[in-house]
């Protein structure tokens, strides 16, 4: 995390984790994505993470842990990526809007979004499903 910091400090406000999410999975749920946590409490308003991954399975549990760090200010999109056939995850750091002003990004939801909450929900099921795959292979092998 020292080197994010050192990032930050130095003005990058653009983050990619491109195929480590789910390699480091295990870790990552043990630390309860601490790094994702941190790395939102830091970030100054302007900081995206764009999160390209082989499965969606992990991006709720990042997303918390972005909202966690950067409450209401972080603002989550799930756009459909052709070149590997499903999600990415994109989380962006907003400055807080005026009193009375709305927000005004388009297609980016917050925590309380009730339509990234049900696809939170069908990855949180798919991340279920694999894992008690991956233990009954486990306990057949």
């Amino acid at each position: 995390n020292e080197l994010v910091e050192e990032a930050l400090g130095g003005g990058t406000r653009l983050f990619v984790a491109s195929y480590v999410v789910a390699e480091n999975a295990v870790a990552l749920r043990d630390s309860d994505f601490v790094f994702f946590e941190e790395l939102f409490a830091r970030a100054p308003a302007g900081t995206l993470l764009l999160v390209l991954e082989t499965t969606h399975r992990q991006f709720p549990a990042i997303a918390r842990a972005a909202w966690r760090g950067g409450g209401d200010a972080v603002a989550a999109a799930c756009p459909r990526v052709r070149s590997n056939r499903g999600y990415s995850l994109c989380l962006l750091k907003r400055s807080a809007a005026p009193a009375g002003v709305e927000g005004g990004e388009a297609d980016a939801f917050g925590p309380e979004s009730e339509e990234l909450s049900e696809l939170f929900s069908r990855f949180e099921e798919d991340d279920r499903r694999q894992r008690r795959k991956a233990l009954d292979e486990e306990s057949v092998g």
